[in-house]
């Protein structure tokens, strides 16, 4: 459950995020920025420490991505991305396994060097679907609509409206139509300065419910679904998540009691802040950890 809960919330964010934006973990964000290079996750199994994912970045040199790759043991792939004159992402590209071209996608701009128009075509450069952005005077998007070239494909639609103090977001409810099965609801509420206060999100078959502290961090998560529910609750040490209790219950299992675990987390950083290895223990045991190496500095734009 707690899988799926992580799945939808990153399937969120990739849909809120127009461009692809790299989360660098650290603190040291002043006169420059900084950007790892690599990723390794590590998951702990028999006694030792096996590699599973691989993640690749590179940057021009206004730190903005230009290739992005993830690997496995038996499965790789990889994005290119181009920019204009402007600074604006015009295309990316993805390759898979073989290198071999799977997708591409395009951009067009507004006058306010927002994305207007997304094309996305396939291997064989053939148009898959298009997709159009509208936007309210304060620049943030109102409706997204994807069209697709196969007729038999209900158009996706998505909605926004906004609460704002001054210009600054206090409140935004989110609807996707996929048009396909799944209908979704996301209302997100903030202070008067910006900071996330609670995230609910909401589905046909399944719910959540994030709280935010002041600082807007994550404290505590609760949802539910048909096959079952779980409640977690996070605790931060300098800005750093360094403990999650996570409390899952299954309907279909033969014993309902939920399942608790204890997750915490260890950093180790270099001289510039910058989190080289994030270790996660288990109930106590080594679970899995993540190594980041390659830091680039550049100029904070």
């Amino acid at each position: 459950m707690r899988k799926i809960k992580r799945l939808i919330a990153f399937l969120l964010a990739a849909f809120f995020v127009l461009s692809m934006v790299q989360s660098v973990p650290a603190e040291a964000k002043t006169k420059y920025n900084w950007q790892y290079s690599t990723e390794e996750d590590y998951i702990y199994s028999d006694g030792q420490w096996k590699l599973q994912y691989t993640y690749s970045y590179k940057y021009n040199k206004n730190g903005d991505t230009i290739y992005y790759g993830y690997s496995s043991d038996d499965f790789s792939e990889y994005t290119k991305y181009s920019y204009d004159k402007k600074g604006r992402q015009k295309s990316a590209k993805d390759y898979g396994n073989e290198g071999q071209l799977i997708s591409k996608r395009t951009y067009s701009f507004n006058s306010d060097d927002q994305v207007k128009t997304e094309k996305l075509y396939d291997e064989n450069n053939k148009l898959v679907s298009t997709t159009k952005y509208k936007y309210d005077s304060k620049g943030n998007w109102t409706k997204i609509t994807t069209t697709y070239t196969d007729k038999k494909k209900k158009k996706a639609v998505s909605k926004a409206k906004y609460k704002y103090y001054g210009d600054t977001i206090v409140k935004a409810v989110y609807t996707e139509d996929s048009g396909a099965f799944e209908y979704s609801v996301s209302t997100v509420t903030y202070t008067k300065k910006g900071v996330m206060k609670k995230y609910v999100y909401e589905t046909n078959d399944y719910s959540f419910t994030d709280t935010y502290d002041k600082k807007g961090n994550l404290i505590k998560s609760v949802g539910k679904g048909e096959t079952g529910s779980f409640e977690n609750t996070y605790e931060y040490k300098n800005g750093l998540l360094v403990k999650e209790i996570c409390k899952t219950t299954d309907v279909y299992a033969e014993d309902s009691e939920p399942i608790i675990n204890t997750y915490t987390h260890e950093y180790k950083k270099d001289k510039h802040k910058n989190i080289l290895e994030t270790m996660v223990y288990m109930d106590g045991e080594p679970y899995r950890k993540e190594v980041y190496s390659g830091y680039k500095k550049f100029k904070v734009k």
